[in-house]
């Protein structure tokens, strides 16, 4: 008796467990979709429709969606929509995969990076919320006018749950996610491999892609061009862990028109033509430009001055989705929370150590080249120590972001 009492508990236990977010239960499998055990069709069930491989949702809430789809998740509606994807496959070879035409949407009307630091992410009216322990994949094209395996027409959160191990898979035969107002990560594994730009926040200079949390993963430009993550304002990352990878040659894997401003979180991000992070950045940060491309199969790493290992970055052995495109790199932008103002540090590529020729104190909010918004901002400073072009090894951080460039080997 003592057995079946333990067994009935662990049950209740685990059906607990899989109940503990509340919502729709929305079971894809094509015509034969459910909502709550009711198969969908043209006729509304509680503001869900499925017709001809769209399953379309025109009432607020939560809806809790497993199983495999062929076509699109379509949401409209003037209220907050959050998708808790709980072991999801959606594909799409003629449109997105996960649509938002229309939810709540917040007022950016004044948004900068400053503003920004205070917003609560939270009440953005698309949500996409990945299930704790849960494996799913979005693997889709676009439409006209709205590119993205996922696109949305207004600001879209992508978080987790409580344990944050839940992986979304983004795979765009073009972008991977868009966007026309701003994008916000706050929690779970987002792992995105796009032909074009990974994530791509497009209302020119107003948007703001805010990551304060969760991981990122960015394998992107596997076709002819391809930023990592794209924004026509600011990229602003508080917390979280980013891992970027870009198109070699043309493309970065941060690229921001007004600005990227790290204030934490983990940041390995590469490229080629790069926006380097701005000195108004919170946290210290490494701006690095090497001599000539780091091979995909390298191993770049940072120590602190006792020779411990802080944070590396190999492209063959990061968790991306592409396994067989893995990019080279002319630059980088590295950061990690227990990087130091005034602290130094040493860089190794394979175990040799680096040194660098030039040396400045970074950028103002925008981008690298011109001047004013686009170029060098206040607070960049020309400590050159290449006049003389001597190599030097301690790479000493300022408070906000340090540039460096002429990386290659010390010795």
């Amino acid at each position: 008796m003592k057995v079946l009492k333990y067994i009935f508990l662990f049950l209740l236990v685990s059906i607990n467990a899989l109940e503990a977010t509340s919502g729709f239960k929305l079971v894809l499998n094509d015509a034969q979709s459910t909502l709550d055990g009711i198969t969908l069709s043209s006729t509304e069930v509680s503001g869900v429709t499925y017709v001809d491989g769209v399953v379309k949702i025109t009432q607020e809430g939560t809806y809790i969606l497993s199983g495999t789809l062929n076509g699109q998740v379509k949401v409209s509606t003037t209220g907050t929509v959050a998708l808790v994807l709980n072991g999801v496959t959606i594909k799409n070879s003629a449109s997105n995969g996960i649509l938002f035409t229309k939810a709540y949407e917040l007022d950016s009307s004044t948004f900068n990076y400053n503003t920004a630091k205070s917003l609560d992410i939270t009440k953005a009216g698309a949500q996409i919320i990945i299930a704790d322990g849960s494996e799913n994949t979005v693997d889709a094209a676009s439409q006209s006018g709205k590119d993205g395996a996922i696109h949305s027409d207004v600001s879209i959160l992508i978080t987790g749950e409580t344990k944050g191990d839940g992986v979304l898979n983004v795979i765009g035969s073009s972008e991977g996610i868009e966007t026309d107002k701003h994008f916000f990560l706050n929690g779970g594994i987002l792992k995105i491999a796009a032909q074009d730009d990974a994530i791509n926040a497009k209302e020119d200079q107003a948007c703001i892609v805010i990551i304060r949390g969760g991981k990122l993963l960015i394998n992107s430009g596997l076709g002819r061009e391809g930023d990592g993550v794209d924004s026509n304002g600011y990229i602003l990352v508080d917390g979280g862990e980013v891992i970027s990878a870009a198109r070699p040659g043309a493309d970065s894997g941060l690229d921001a028109d007004q600005g990227v401003i790290i204030n934490g979180g983990s940041v390995f991000s590469v490229g080629s033509s790069m926006d380097m992070a701005s000195t108004s950045s919170g946290q210290p940060t490494m701006n690095l430009i090497f001599n000539s491309n780091v091979a995909a199969s390298s191993t770049v790493s940072i120590e602190d001055s006792d020779g411990n290992e802080i944070i590396r970055f190999c492209a063959n052995t990061a968790d991306f989705i592409s396994g067989t495109d893995r990019r080279t790199y002319l630059a980088a932008v590295v950061s990690h929370p227990s990087f130091k103002a005034n602290g130094v540090y040493h860089v190794y590529m394979d175990g040799t150590q680096l040194g660098f020729t030039g040396n400045e104190g970074g950028h103002g909010p925008g981008g690298q080249g011109g001047h004013g918004p686009g170029g060098w901002g206040p607070g960049s400073s020309s400590s050159s120590s290449s006049s003389s072009g001597q190599i030097q090894t301690d790479f000493t951080l300022s408070s906000s972001a340090t540039y460096f460039s002429g990386i290659q080997k010390a010795y």
